[in-house]
């Protein structure tokens, strides 16, 4: 992809919707009021679909979607790759959403106006981002287009997480594990290495025979944690009389060469582990407490506020 022509910055909205034609989306229209927000808050592109903005350091691309009949949205996650998830807004409506943490400014690691080379480097790194995006199919799920990867090294994720304050161990099969604490429970992470995977979990908790009042209640507070919580995404699985609920950050595909693209990915993978704290201080004890029959006046007064 050849560099813009000028050094404008691509936080910028018209750098970013420049740079989102090389990825071939066009500039997003400011006719409706919900764009023209937008465009008042930060940069905004998009297509058909995709819509993005880059504010308070986080790069967010979104496009309305809809689930299954009968599906719950939450149980779409299972099999996607990439830092992609469904979020419910207020009214009810669904939305697609990525979610890419590009802090900007000087200490930040992120400075692209500080020279040409810098500024070439990144622009390359968020163009291979937009292409994921634009090329995200729930369908095939997968991270498509330049970002595909190779993951990490057990040894450096280990080392990075560690920079980061968080001391993980390596198992024979090169998964790392550490863990999440808050009052009352203890989150077990997992980081899965697999080929073409690298995903960030930790179970939320696993129950059986649920009512329906209380799956309604607990459902209530796992979609908005998800739709809160950057780059986690919350995972519900139910067979026959069984339902387990996880969190978690998916980072298949994501760039992590060295420059640019390393310090990208370790404040995504930094990230990661801070969106599972958020989901461990919000549901790691209220979803036991809502499953158990005991819980049941909990239940109502959810319900009904």
């Amino acid at each position: 992809m050849s560099a813009m022509s000028a050094p404008t910055s691509i936080f910028t909205e018209e750098g970013l919707a420049r740079l989102a034609q090389h990825c071939g989306l066009r500039p997003a229209s400011a006719r409706s009021k919900r764009r023209r927000a937008l465009l008042r808050g930060g940069a905004l592109w998009g297509d058909a679909h995709w819509g993005c903005t880059h504010r308070d350091d986080w790069l967010v691309c979104s496009r309305r979607t809809s689930a299954p009949s009968g599906q719950e949205p939450l149980a779409l996650h299972a099999g996607w790759r990439g830092p992609f998830k469904v979020t419910h807004r207020k009214n009810g409506d669904l939305d697609e959403r990525a979610e890419f943490f590009l802090p900007r400014g000087p200490g930040s690691g992120f400075d692209p106006m500080v020279d040409a080379d810098v500024n070439k480097e990144f622009e390359a790194l968020v163009s291979g981002l937009l292409s994921s995006v634009a090329s995200f199919d729930r369908g095939t799920p997968g991270v498509a287009g330049p970002v595909a990867n190779t993951a990490p090294s057990a040894q450096d994720i280990r080392l990075w997480l560690r920079e980061a304050g968080r001391e993980a161990t390596i198992d024979e099969n090169q998964h790392l594990g550490l863990v999440l604490k808050r009052r009352g429970a203890d989150g077990q992470v997992r980081i899965e290495r697999g080929e073409g995977t690298l995903r960030v979990v930790m179970r939320l908790g696993g129950w059986k025979e649920v009512s329906p009042q209380a799956r309604e209640a607990m459902l209530l507070l796992a979609r908005q944690a998800n739709s809160r919580i950057r780059l986690a995404r919350i995972v519900w699985t139910e067979n026959d009389n069984h339902t387990v609920c996880d969190a978690v950050c998916d980072l298949t595909g994501l760039p992590t060469s060295e420059g640019v693209g390393q310090d990208f990915f370790k404040g995504m993978l930094g990230m990661a582990v801070s969106g599972l704290e958020l989901a461990l201080r919000q549901l790691g004890v209220e979803l036991a407490i809502l499953a158990r029959p005991e819980g049941a006046e909990v239940v109502k007064l959810l319900l009904s506020s």
